[in-house]
């Protein structure tokens, strides 16, 4: 609760056109049944003609050019909303003032719950006064504030998905448990293709920690359907409307206008792992500096073989994941 106070104190939305598709998708899905942006099209373009956020099918519809995991996640949040615009005939001045409101709320709500699952999950390994300032420093001292609690960019939803993926991978293992890592992780995947990087790590130590406990074929295939049933639906959307299954980022790697600059996609390796980590304008420590002395922690009594090895397995995906990021236009974007 208190982070959800924190987070919305600016009373105000930080937001740039990627969020466009996904604040007003919702409303597409509510008012239409549609996952195109058609019902709500003037109101998503916010008055640009052609706007980057907003690309034409393969069958003539107009869809987003972003991934549309966060937008369908948040729908049952937007729901009363729809029925207040339904109320009002859906005219185009009440749906972008309320879908907004919304935007904000639905970035905070899911912000704020992914806080409280961190706290959940580093108390598996910490006394409750580390957890609680482990918790506070990911609440407040990190991109979970500015960026995944102002607007539906896909950061907020990304850390949500992570942190559950661990709370699955970390407790008791069951198949239920192993069908929910396979759902979170397909999910993560579908909402920031990147970010299979981080879920490669999780699904891996399941499948490591079945095979040590003889349950290697029952646990494969709960993880197997999981992934499956999350990511079908968000494949076949992706073909639809791209005929491709990387849907809009695939666009976007073969349309050198919309994807990264190549002046920065040909930066030197160091000038670009600088710029990622220290810059003062985008570093990661510059801006998280508590960051540096996690790795030096010391070893909690209750983390066993199987979370250190969680952990190896974790460093190497993040470890990773900076070095892609640093082959690509290492800025993320203007801000």
């Amino acid at each position: 609760m208190l982070a959800f106070i924190v987070y919305n104190a600016n009373l105000r939305v930080i937001f740039s056109g990627d969020c466009f598709p996904a604040r007003f998708l919702p409303f597409a899905i509510l008012k239409a049944g549609s996952l195109t942006l058609d019902p709500v099209l003037e109101a998503v373009k916010q008055g640009y003609p052609d706007p980057y956020w907003v690309r034409t099918s393969i069958t003539g519809t107009h869809v987003s050019l972003f991934p549309i995991v966060v937008p369908v996640l948040v729908t049952p949040l937007c729901v009363p909303a729809a029925v207040v615009l339904r109320s009002l005939e859906w005219r185009e001045p009440y749906l972008s003032m309320v879908a907004e409101v919304m935007e904000k709320v639905s970035s905070s709500v899911i912000a704020s719950i992914s806080v409280a699952f961190v706290f959940l999950l580093v108390r598996r390994r910490l006394d409750a006064g580390r957890a609680t300032l482990l918790t506070a420093a990911y609440a407040f001292g990190t991109n979970t504030w500015v960026t995944g609690s102002q607007a539906l960019w896909q950061h907020g939803t990304g850390e949500l998905l992570i942190v559950s993926a661990l709370l699955c991978a970390t407790g008791e293992l069951t198949r239920g448990k192993a069908f929910l890592v396979g759902i979170v992780c397909a999910l993560g995947v579908m909402n920031r293709p990147p970010d299979l990087l981080l879920f490669a790590p999780v699904l891996l130590e399941i499948l490591l920690r079945a095979r040590a406990r003889r349950s290697l074929p029952r646990v494969s295939v709960a993880v197997a359907l999981g992934l499956v049933v999350a990511s079908a639906p968000f494949l076949a959307y992706n073909l639809a409307t791209y005929g491709m299954p990387g849907g809009g980022y695939q666009f976007m790697f073969h349309h050198d206008e919309l994807g990264t600059h190549p002046a920065f996609r040909r930066a030197p390796a160091l000038l670009a792992l600088a710029g990622l980590l220290l810059s003062p304008g985008k570093g990661l420590f510059f801006y998280s500096p508590f960051l540096l002395f996690l790795a030096g922690r010391r070893k909690s009594d209750r983390e066993g073989t199987g979370d250190r090895r969680l952990s190896l397995l974790l460093g190497v995906g993040v470890v990773a994941q900076i070095l892609l990021y640093s082959r690509t236009d290492w800025r993320g974007g203007y801000s």
